[in-house]
């Protein structure tokens, strides 16, 4: 892959998906994308960047694009103080909305790669409270890589999935299980039922606006993880993007090495022991 043929490809990612592949080399971005050159029959990084671009299957092809280069891999009930937070912040929801008579919550794990993110939801508020029972609680997860949301909604993974804290938590939700699917067959545990069927799967693109339009009004959005590896005109249009999906008192989890500092404007931090979480600011706060 030539300098020249790096610099184009890396401008179709990001101007497609918001993706600034900063820890991408040439020879990392050459490694991730060869297997495509020759399951195409193409001769060169040139014929392939034609072929994203202008060929026959280039809108198929870079739709699956994603799914090449980016790194899905995660583990269930990461960053766990987030979680129980997020635990705490709904039974406070839940109060209020009790005296409101409203019995939905809303909740998207965009970018949830493989699903360990949504499921994580699931299975912590499962955890802490028997009294659902009523309450209507959507679960959606996002994101642009159409092989990783595959993966999630069959619900199988690897014990390297599972090497998070609170080991009897997470196994309490899983059976074990054999699968070609897992890079150690008979260490594969599959998700119970009621687990894989509390989330719902979507497929598209946070950079969007439409994306996020059948998904307006939500109490939480988890997005950790996922804004690093933004550009910087794409980050500000996400941003913009989940505070307007958000209720008007709803909450942005972001990853813990992730800040919005420079979105005060649309965002209030609000700090909590080992852990903060941004809430959404109205146009008068």
């Amino acid at each position: 892959m030539t300098e020249k043929e790096f610099r184009s490809l890396k401008t179709i990612i990001e101007e497609s998906f918001g993706l600034s592949l900063k820890t991408h080399t040439r020879e990392t971005l050459a490694k991730k994308t060869l297997p495509r050159l020759k399951a195409l029959r193409l001769n060169s990084f040139s014929e392939y960047i034609a072929y994203v671009t202008d060929g026959p299957m280039a809108k198929a092809e870079l739709h699956a694009l994603p799914g090449y280069i980016m790194n899905t891999e995660s583990y269930f009930l990461r960053e766990y103080a987030q979680l129980q937070l997020f635990v705490d912040l709904f039974l406070e929801k839940k109060k209020q909305k009790i005296l409101t008579a409203e019995r939905t919550f809303r909740v998207l794990s965009a970018g949830c790669a493989e699903g360990q993110e949504p499921y994580s939801i699931s299975m912590v508020l499962r955890n802490a409270t028997d009294r659902l029972q009523g309450w209507d609680i959507g679960i959606w997860g996002l994101d642009v890589n159409v092989f990783a949301l595959e993966k999630a909604q069959y619900g199988v993974y690897s014990s390297y999935s599972l090497r998070g804290p609170n080991t009897e938590t997470i196994e309490h939700h899983f059976q074990k299980t054999k699968s070609t699917s897992c890079d150690t067959p008979r260490e594969c545990y599959r998700l119970k039922p009621e687990i894989v069927r509390s989330v719902e799967y979507k497929h598209g693109n946070i950079l969007q606006p439409l994306v996020l339009q059948g998904l307006k009004k939500l109490d939480f959005i988890f997005c950790r993880n996922v804004l690093m590896y933004m550009s910087p005109r794409a980050l500000e249009r996400i941003v913009m993007n989940l505070w307007e999906a958000l209720a008007d008192d709803g909450y942005l989890f972001v990853g813990q090495s992730e800040s919005l500092r420079k979105h005060e404007d649309l965002f209030i931090a609000r700090q909590y022991p080992h852990v903060a979480v941004y809430q959404k600011r109205l146009a008068s706060t």
